[in-house]
């Protein structure tokens, strides 16, 4: 199932803690990128599927800029691939796929969102 940093964030950060966690973050901007929109069902068929160590979550360019700062990437949607707290991998996906490619290495710009996700909290200090 896919979460919303907003209205998830107790539960993203109770999963992350737990051992052997991995974090799944796909970021696009529903309002404007087609890709994105087109991506957004494939992504949800894996988060539905996904083992119980996995997390996935959806992040809005502009919904999601507290989290993101000034971050934009190079191409939309990319999904960010995190394990043991690390940014382990990225992916890209294009229409027509039924999967995203995956892209060795990491996104070096890319915030850490683990570290901002794995506070419980971090919704409440983002508001205020």
């Amino acid at each position: 199932m896919r979460l919303d940093p907003w209205d998830d964030a107790a539960r993203i950060a109770e999963r992350l803690a737990l051992p052997g966690a991995k974090l799944i973050v796909m970021v696009g901007a529903a309002g404007w990128c087609e890709k994105c929109r087109q991506a957004l069902p494939v992504f949800d068929a894996r988060a539905r599927l996904a083992p119980p160590n996995e997390t996935h979550v959806w992040m809005d360019l502009e919904e999601h800029a507290g989290l993101l700062g000034a971050w934009i990437p190079e191409t939309l949607p990319v999904e960010l691939v995190y394990e043991n707290g690390r940014q382990a991998k990225h992916r890209h996906w294009e229409p027509g796929s039924s999967d995203f490619a995956s892209v060795p290495g990491i996104v070096a710009d890319a915030p850490d969102l683990w570290r901002a996700l794995s506070h419980r909290d971090w919704a409440e200090e983002q508001g205020s």
